[in-house]
């Protein structure tokens, strides 16, 4: 049986083979990142849900990005150029994307800290107010006449007082 399954590899294309080797490194990174995101699963016990949701689709993307990559390299794509394509594009999302991004990743610092909680009374920025919600782009403050939208970014730049604690 080994020994038809060798005669049967030897007599396929050059092209096949590397197309079936492609298809195996994708599989094997396919299932890598389903492994990773029953791991990151398992840790949700002690974090926060919604941020833990986020880490796993996150975790579980980019390794089925990094298996194409690998994938279509080991199938003889030249692949050099897409990954230069990918550099520059995720550096011009970023710069274009910043001030999103800082707030995303202020919220991820917020919910992960702990530093505020629903229901605490804050003050930043000169504006004061009782924590209504996080959300990964704004803490959302309730005064009595007012709902304010205040950006993460902005609890993590400035002094942050909070008053029931």
């Amino acid at each position: 049986m080994q020994q038809s399954v060798l005669q049967i590899w030897l007599g396929l294309p050059p092209a096949l083979k590397k197309i079936i080797s492609g298809i195996v490194v994708f599989i094997i990174f396919w299932i890598i990142a389903h492994l990773a995101s029953i791991m990151i699963k398992r840790l949700n016990k002690h974090r926060n849900l919604h941020i833990m949701i986020i880490i796993r689709r996150l975790a579980k993307n980019i390794l089925l990005v990094i298996g194409i990559v690998c994938a279509l390299g080991t199938a003889g794509v030249n692949v050099s150029a897409l990954i230069a394509s990918l550099g520059l594009l995720g550096f011009a999302a970023g710069y274009a994307l910043k001030d999103l991004l800082s707030n995303i990743i202020a919220g991820f610092m917020l919910m992960l800290n702990r530093t505020i909680k629903k229901g605490d009374k804050i003050s930043v920025s000169s504006s004061e107010g009782v924590v209504d919600s996080i959300t990964l782009r704004y803490t959302i403050l309730k005064t009595d006449t007012q709902t304010l939208y205040i950006p993460n970014s902005t609890l993590f730049t400035n002094t942050l007082t909070v008053f029931n604690k």
